[in-house]
């Protein structure tokens, strides 16, 4: 039982022992304090098949929401580049503060549409014992971390379609780096 590996396992002697050293010596009041160990209670556990079934394969459903935004993307930045429309875009007047912050506002709208689809969806269905700001703000911030990620690939890539299909593939690779095969 857990309760039993706490209270016996030193945990509580060792808060004893700083409740101690703090009230003598840090405030300087000289007072004993008595340790007792009282068991909560709590709900008993729920097993949830679904989760059970769906956990390993939920990064990978996240994963697969973002490919097309982030392939569409890619895409546009690419096609930017090697049509030189940025450079003629230069040539008018256009700093660089007001692109890249137009693409930014444009991803920053895409990814907080899908983030709350999909933290709408994760509280109804998945966690229903969850707060919907941290899964949105969990989902929202995978997606934003995608829209640097794809800066980094266009940075190395001239031609759309080779970009797109290597940004897609490195992406689809990360899940297999972190989740075990």
């Amino acid at each position: 039982d857990n309760f039993d590996g706490y209270a016996a396992n030193g945990f509580a002697s060792l808060q004893y022992i700083l409740a101690q050293f703090t009230l003598k010596y840090r405030l300087g009041v000289p007072a004993q304090i008595e340790v007792a160990l009282i068991e909560g209670k709590t709900k008993a556990y729920t097993k949830n098949e679904f989760m059970d079934n769906i956990g390993p394969s939920l990064a990978l459903f996240i994963l697969l929401i973002f490919i097309a935004p982030q392939y569409r993307f890619i895409g546009f930045i690419t096609v930017e580049k090697s049509t030189r429309v940025r450079e003629g875009m230069k040539i008018m007047g256009l700093s660089d503060a007001p692109y890249w912050l137009s693409w930014f506002i444009y991803y920053f709208g895409v990814c907080t549409v899908i983030s709350l689809i999909c933290a709408g969806i994760f509280v109804a269905v998945i966690f229903p014992n969850s707060s919907f700001f941290f899964l949105f703000l969990f989902v929202w911030l995978y997606g934003m971390s995608i829209f640097s990620f794809s800066l980094l690939v266009c940075s190395f890539l001239q031609r759309p379609r080779i970009a797109c299909i290597l940004a897609t593939l490195l992406h689809f690779l990360t899940y297999f780096a972190v989740v075990p095969v």
